[in-house]
């Protein structure tokens, strides 16, 4: 399952989880689309998007990149 995959699962659209996670809508779009490595996102970032998607952040590494 992919990011984007998960989102449509849950509910969300990336200007639903930038509102709820305080995270700019161009990063998590760069996180999606594959134009920011994962790796390179500062880990307090990823844990906000894992948390409000109640995923572990494990699963964030794993699937995105």
């Amino acid at each position: 399952m992919t990011l984007t995959e998960l989102l449509e699962k849950k509910g969300y659209s990336i200007y639903k989880l930038s509102k709820r996670t305080g995270i700019r809508e161009s990063t998590l779009y760069a996180i999606i689309n594959n134009n920011t490595s994962i790796k390179n996102i500062k880990f307090d970032t990823v844990h906000k998007i894992a948390t409000e998607l109640d995923i572990p952040s494990d699963w964030l590494y794993k699937n995105i990149d």
